[in-house]
Formats: C-alpha cells, structure tokens, sequence
C-alpha cells in the first residue's frame, strides 16, 4: 500500500506520512492530518464553514461591542465612543474575536471570524453614526472603518491560528531541533 499523503495545516503542502516536518514550512507531524479525512471536523471532513466558529467569533463581536460601545457610555457618563474612537474601539475587538476562534478553532476559520466581523460591523457602524453628533465623520470615513474592522477580524484569525501550532518554521530557534 503508498504512503498517505499529509496535507500541512500550516501552509497546505502535501507530504509523505513518514515526515516529522513539512518539506515548505517546517511545522511539525502531529499538526499534520491526513487528506482524506480532512482538518478536524465533527464527521471527518474538511468544513467549508464551520457555524459553531461563527458563532462564537459574532458571539465575542456582539458582546464586547454591546459592552464598549453600547452600555459603556450609559455607566461612564464621559465615557463616549463617538466617530473614530467608536471605529476604533470596533477595530479592536474584531482583531481580539478573530485571535480568540483563531487561536481555539481545530481548523483555519479565517472566513468564520471574516463573516462575523462583517455582519458585526454591518450592525455597529451605523449605530456608531447615529451616535456621532460632534465628533462625526463622512460615510465614507465609516465604510472605510468597517472595512479595516472586518480585515482585522480575519488578520486575528490568522495570527490565532499561528500562534496556536506554535508558530513553526524552519527558520525559528524553536523548529531547529527535532523531538
């Protein structure tokens, strides 16, 4: 029988299954899973969007967005998240919801916490507008905001995800001796 093929979880390469590391990237074996049973997913198979991660990337959007932005200013009366500081509040916590699933998801779920950090930002952006009376910016200042929330969620879901296989490379003094 051939060997099994590994596909790297780290950059997508294909292996053989007696490699310790990815001949491109250097990650380790155990953080390669066989191609055809897929990354883990509940039935074996690659997911092509996982919901559960979705939802707990809106989840993290929704609650500390609610919390910041929302309930914040009621609690703190100078506490006002108006115009920029309300994008950039936004910003910052689609880049933490993304590191979070990015970093506990068994699978790259880039998508899931792009997704969510959009229809987030769909939500959060006009509200940040309508509260917006002396520091308010023009539409496309918001737009532009939304845009660089919803590409931080998905940079947090990458360096999430780096960071959870250790952050492997050939290169790095933690790859260069072997087990």
């Amino acid at each position: 029988m051939a060997a099994e093929s590994l596909s790297c979880v780290s950059c997508g390469a294909k292996n053989p299954s007696n490699l310790e590391r990815c001949n491109d990237c250097g990650a380790t074996l155990d953080k390669m899973i066989p191609i055809t049973t897929g990354r883990v997913g509940v039935d074996g198979e690659i997911p092509n969007f996982g919901v559960s991660w979705f939802g707990a990337a809106l989840g993290i959007d929704a609650v500390l967005l609610g919390l910041l932005i929302v309930a914040l200013p009621f609690v703190i009366k100078t506490y006002d998240p108006q115009g920029f500081a309300g994008i950039a509040i936004a910003i910052g916590v689609f880049f933490f919801g993304g590191l979070v699933v990015g970093r506990l998801a068994p699978y790259r779920a880039y998508l899931e916490c792009v997704a969510a950090s959009t229809l987030a930002a769909v939500l959060i952006v006009p509200y940040i507008a309508s509260i917006s009376d002396v520091r308010a910016l023009d539409g496309g200042r918001y737009v532009l905001g939304a845009i660089v929330g919803i590409l931080a969620g998905g940079l947090g879901a990458f360096l999430g995800e780096r960071k959870s296989d250790g952050g492997a490379s050939p290169s790095s003094p933690s790859s260069a001796g072997a087990r």
